[in-house]
Formats: structure tokens, sequence, C-alpha cells
């Protein structure tokens, strides 16, 4: 015997229930209308959340529930989708409060079993959201394009070759800048291995571009220097090359990309080569006056004792005269003429000038010989010389240097040179290295001349003392004066920092001695001192250029010398 529910009837009705519950259940709004247009069903969760019933719509037409342009749009749709095209489209629905809902409705004709058409069946989202998200996604999107037009507008008026470089040396991307090296590069440049890409003058640095690459993989690489500089012989430019690994929000670099900054030095190693220069040459004019002194002292005995041997060899002359005008072939001289001269020998003291005339002769020729001293100190301390690194005699060049500054130091200190004869020349600029050394002297006897404060009975010492440190030429220069103050000494290598008075430093010394030792030299520029005890200055120089420079240290406190 059959129930209720195993009938057709039964089955049509728990399908036609199901359906209900399947379509009140969507978030959607899926509706059902006739060939009228009239709603014949309404259903979703939608409605209930806009506070609206189906029973408000059921039963009405379009005309009833939409006026103007939306009778219009869905009127049309409408039309064309029980025509069989199907149509989707989006209408704006105001809302009772004021502000309104974006609707996208997809709608299609309803065919009974015997294919005929008996109205409408459609969906309609409320896609407002989602229409505000892609509004804020094209805004997002359109301000990253800007942000990205703009930084790559950055990045081409940069001066300096930027480029991104991937794990392999490879070149992702770069900046206009490269256009300098060669016209066109920008394009051909990427996917080129950097050395390669960039110019033959990186094919320097190669060692430095696998190491670079190491550190942005994460590898420690402590021994590779921030910075490297090649020469491009081609183009006689000098040319800066520095590597930045690319990190990520954590801090690590295990990316393995680099961004290579490249920057042509030659301008700026021209402007400081004469910036040296004139600094150097602003040292003598301080020193002028100095100078002119210590010329002027043998130069004032040296006249002193020719006018001597002019009035000595008048003398002299007027003794011999009877016998340059006697006859060559008398046998012998007139007793008068002889005893004449014997008179004039006592009256011009013929004993006396004859131990006299030898010693002023040699005292002029000290004289001149301490003039020529001085000037050829001057003369190689002032020459520019090579701008590249040559090997020097370090030790003449601090004689020549001690000679030109010895009228700062003289009054106030004794200057002893111990040097190391095992020392070999010392691969240096020479002009920039007199200039090193000229300015540690100097600062030297100032300290010692604010030490002794002005009383004449007293003299500090200046020692400059070389020795050989392995790899490294080792140059102290040691005073007996005031100390740094703890309070200064973070800043005492800082351009334009000094502790004297207005006009009597300009604050560039030590701070130039820094650039020049550190970055010219790849050396090091460090002190020892105590507050009250003086103070050492130590210069240490490769003598390799292979020679990797130590990191910078700290002042410390005064060591024995």
């Amino acid at each position: 015997m059959s129930t209720q529910a195993d009938s057709p009837r039964g089955t049509a009705q728990e399908g036609e229930e199901r359906f209900q519950a399947l379509v009140e259940s969507v978030e959607d709004i899926v509706f059902t209308t006739d060939a009228d247009f009239r709603l014949t069903g309404v259903f979703g969760r939608w409605l209930e959340r806009m506070s609206r019933r189906p029973e408000e719509f059921l039963g009405r037409s379009v005309e009833d529930l939409a006026l103007g342009a939306l009778h219009e749009i869905h009127l049309r749709a409408m039309r064309q989708a029980l025509d069989g095209d199907s149509q989707t489209y989006e209408w704006i629905w105001p809302v009772t409060d004021g502000t309104y809902r974006i609707m996208h409705t997809s709608v299609s004709r309803m065919c009974d079993r015997e294919g005929l058409v008996t109205g409408l069946v459609g969906i309609t989202r409320d896609i407002t959201e989602l229409k505000m998200t892609q509004e804020r996604h094209n805004r997002l999107v359109g301000e990253v394009d800007r942000i990205r037009f703009e930084w790559a507008e950055t990045l081409d008026v940069l001066p300096e070759v930027v480029a991104l470089v991937d794990r392999e040396g490879r070149v992702l991307r770069c900046n206009r800048a490269i256009e300098s090296l060669d016209a066109g590069l920008t394009q051909r440049a990427v996917g080129q291995n950097l050395h390669v890409a960039l110019h033959p003058l990186c094919r320097e640095a190669d060692c430095y571009l696998a190491s670079g690459l190491k550190r942005a993989a994460g590898e420690a690489m402590t021994e590779l220097p921030d910075e490297v500089e090649a020469y491009d012989r081609v183009l006689d430019r000098r040319i800066r090359l520095r590597f930045r690994p690319i990190r990520g929000r954590n801090g690590s670099s295990a990316s393995g990309m680099l961004v290579a900054i490249l920057e042509d030095l030659s301008e700026q190693r021209r402007f400081e080569d004469q910036l040296r220069q004139a600094q150097k040459l602003e040292s003598i004019g301080q020193l002028a006056a100095g100078i002119a002194h210590e010329i002027n002292t043998p130069t004032q005995y040296v006249g002193d004792n020719l006018t001597f041997l002019r009035d000595s060899f008048r003398d002299i002359l007027g003794l011999v005269a009877p016998l340059i005008s006697a006859s060559t072939d008398t046998a012998a001289l007139d007793p008068a003429v002889c005893a004449g001269m014997c008179r004039a020998a006592r009256d011009i003291d013929l004993s006396y000038l004859s131990k006299e005339v030898p010693l002023a002769i040699e005292q002029a020729i000290d004289g001149v010989g301490r003039v020529g001293t001085i000037v050829r100190a001057m003369k190689a301390f002032s020459h520019p010389g090579p701008t590249e690194p040559t090997p020097v005699d370090i030790h003449q060049a601090i004689r020549n240097t001690a000679t030109v500054a010895r009228n700062r130091w003289k009054y106030v200190a004794t200057l002893d040179m111990e040097f190391d004869p095992d020392l070999p020349f010392v691969p240096c600029v020479p002009g920039e290295f007199n200039q090193v050394m000229l300015n540690l002297i100097v600062n030297a006897a100032d300290s010692i001349a604010e030490a002794i404060q002005g009383d004449e009975t007293r003299k500090g010492v200046i020692t400059i003392r070389t020795r050989l440190d392995g790899d490294w030429a080792e140059i102290r220069v040691i005073d007996t004066g005031t100390g740094v103050p703890e309070q200064i000494r973070q800043r005492l290598f800082e351009p334009f920092f000094t502790t004297k008075q207005v006009g009597q430093g300009s604050g560039q010394g030590l701070s130039l001695c820094h650039a020049i030792v550190a970055k010219k030299h790849r050396g090091a520029l460090t002190f020892e001192t105590e507050a009250g005890g003086g103070s050492s200055f130590i210069v240490r120089l490769p003598l390799a250029s292979s020679v990797v420079a130590p990191p910078a240290v700290p002042a410390s406190p005064r060591k024995a010398a």
C-alpha cells in the first residue's frame, strides 16, 4: 500500500519544498515573474537583512516598482530576456534611509514542460561592497603605479648608476644614469652580468661583486669593504662601486639580491685634490712668517760674514799692493817697501784676519746650506707630486715637514725623531702625507703651548716615531701637551670642530688628516690620550694595496710610549 509521500504528488511537493528552502537560504534575491513581468515569487535572505518582506513585491509589476530611468532599464532587459536573450545588468536601488545599493541582476526566460514561455527567473545580487572594494583596489593600483613612476623618475635623475642585481650577478633593471657610460646601455644591460653590462672597469671589482653576492645571500663576509674604487683607463675616470643587500621585513638579506651603486668620482676627486692643495697652500701661508724668520737668521749672518770678508780683503789687498806693483825681475824688494808692508800688516792685524777669515767663510757656507735646506724642504713640501700612491721615503718626508714647521714648534718644544731603519718605502701620495704630518706636528705644538702657558723656561717634547708592524707602517706623533678632554674625544675628527679660539683654528686639520688616511690611503688614524698627560696620534698605512683597512678604533687612554 502506497503512502502520500511515495506518490508523484508527494514527491513533487517535497521537491518544491526543498527548492523553496534552498532559494530562501541564499544571500541573493531569487525572483520569478509571469509573462507580464509581475512578480510571482521572491526569495532570499537579502530582503530580510534589508528589513523588507516578500509580500511587498508579490503581484507587482516593474512599472509599480521602478520609476524613470530605472523603469526603462528593467523593462528593456526583461523584454530581451523574454525573447530568449538572457540579460545581465547593474542598477541602483535607492534605500528608504536615503542611501543606495548597487545591484547586479541576471535574468532569463522560464518555460513549462511543453516549452511555452511562462515568465522570467532572475537573481539579483547586492554588489555594493564588491564595487567599493574594486574602487579601493583601483585607487590602490593607481597609487602604486604613481609611486612606481615617481620612484623610477627619481632614480632616473640621480647621477649615480643604480642597478638591481640578482643572486647570479645579472642586472634586472637599472636607471638611465647608465647611459653616461655608454649610450643605449640601459636596455642592453638588463639580463647581462654586472661587470659586462656596466663597463670593463668593473672587471677590476669581480671579486668584490662575488663577495657582495655572498653577503646578500646571508653568508658572513666580514672582510668585505663597504665600497671599492676602480679606475676606468678607457675614459680616464675614477669609479666607486658599492653594494647594498635587499633586506626583508625581518632585516635578513637572504634574498640574494643586491642594489649596485656606481658613482663617477672623477669630478669629486678633482675638487678634493684642489681643496687639499688649497689647504696646503693656506698652511704654507700661515707658516710664511716663521719660514721667513728661519731664512732670515742664516741670511743675516751670511751677510755679516760677507761684509767682514769684503773689508778684510780690502785691507789685505792694500797690504800686498806694493808686491803687485813691484817689478817682477827685481831680485830683492826695497827695504823701505818691506818696512811699509810690515807696518801695514800690524795695522790690519794680519794674525787676527788669518784666523777669522776662514771661520767667516765656513759660517757663510753653513748659512747658505741652512737656507738651501729650508728652501728644498719647502719645495718638497709644497710640490703637488703624483695624485696616486707611490713608494715614498716617509722619513725624509717627515724631516722636510718638520723643517718647514720649525718656527711653530721650536719655541715651545724640542723635536725628537726615532725612525725604524727596517721600514721600507711606503706607498702613499707624498703631498697628502706631508699635509697629514704638518697638521699633526702643528697640533702637537699648539697642545704643548697651551700646557706651558707662555713660560719660556719650560719646553715640551714632540716625538715622531716610526716602526714596521707586519704589513703596516706606523707613525706616532707624541706630545707632552694638555691631552684631549674625555667629553670631546668622539668629536675630534669631525669637520669644523675645534677647541681653539675664534680665528685661530678652522677645525679642518684633524678631519682632513682622517679623510686622507682613511679614505685615500685605506689606513687608520687613531689617538691615545690622557687628560693633562699629552696625546699620541697614530697613523697606520698599508704597505700593500691588497691589505684590507682596519676597522675604526675609538679613542683610548694614553699608553706608555
